[in-house]
């Protein structure tokens, strides 16, 4: 017989899990979430089709996303670890055995370790430095702290993501091996940011591993890495789709991640993709044209 929500109960120590990888625990209980999101666009991103990708699906592969968030907010230590509590992402981390970042550590090799920061600062979520801490000291690979991004991405729309890539500080070296420590990617957008950013300056940059996964992630089972980007037909149906009805904002669909393609397409699911993307690509435009003003 199969289990619903109200045969288990909330709880934070994760021990009461029922079978299957299909779980998602909120405070009302477990939740079955089985192609509740995948199954419309599974039509348009097939992860398990053999197919030539384009150039762009294979500049970067990223590793892990092997832990839920939810399992992340349900620890005590959380949101201290939101609010630049250092210790406490540490902590949280510690509970992981070696054998869990083997999975991540395996796949680092000889590289310098980069970890999109927030303006150098440690004011906010710390988890990716604590996780890239971890990384460090099971690879003996040094984390390059004077490359980062320059803003705050938490507080930038997904629309405005699409426009444009993050500002980012740091002087690159020139046929060094970097590779990009995150702890959650919603969009791919500060992965993307900076791995054009290493390799426009001279830099090698071919892998990235993240902590967490989202739901907008896509996997392609038969490598066990993540597809930032999108294959050339998967490219040619959303553009079939949806590109008329953003004609004018300036989004260029060839340079979306893959998880921006698939939050668009949830907008048009919607019927909201021509309002959202006209007002936030309108609200844009202002703030760059109020900069540029301030700037002369």
């Amino acid at each position: 017989m199969r289990l619903i929500n109200s045969d288990y109960k909330y709880d934070p120590t994760h021990k009461n899990k029922p079978e299957g990888i299909n779980w998602r625990q909120t405070k009302k209980g477990w939740t079955d979430i089985v192609k509740k999101k995948e199954v419309n666009k599974s039509k348009i991103f097939d992860v398990d089709k053999e197919e030539t990708l384009e150039s762009r699906a294979e500049e970067i592969k990223i590793y892990g996303g092997y832990v839920e968030v939810s399992n992340l907010k349900s620890h005590p230590l959380y949101k201290n670890s939101q609010n630049g509590d250092i210790k406490s992402a540490r902590k949280i981390l510690s509970y992981f055995s070696q054998d869990f970042y083997n999975n991540y550590c395996s796949e680092v090799g000889e590289a310098e370790i980069l970890v999109p920061l927030w303006d150098g600062n440690i004011k906010g979520n710390v988890l990716p430095i604590a996780f890239a801490e971890r990384v460090s000291s099971f690879t003996k690979s040094p984390i390059q702290k004077d490359i980062y991004l320059d803003e705050d991405a938490d507080h930038i729309h997904q629309i405005e993501k699409m426009l444009r890539s993050a500002k980012i500080k740091g002087k690159i070296q020139k046929d060094c091996r970097y590779i990009i420590v995150a702890d959650y990617e919603y969009m791919g957008w500060s992965i993307d940011s900076l791995h054009d950013y290493i390799v426009q300056h001279g830099g090698i940059s071919e892998k990235a591993i993240i902590l967490t996964k989202s739901h907008f992630v896509i996997r392609k089972k038969s490598e066990g890495i993540i597809l930032l980007y999108p294959s050339s037909s998967e490219l040619k149906k959303v553009s079939d789709l949806i590109e008329d009805k953003i004609e004018g904002s300036g989004i260029e669909l060839r340079d979306l991640t893959r998880p921006m393609l698939v939050y668009l397409i949830n907008l048009y699911k919607k019927d909201q993709l021509i309002d959202v993307v006209r007002e936030k690509a309108r609200d844009y435009q202002l703030k760059k044209a109020k900069v540029e003003t301030e700037e002369k």
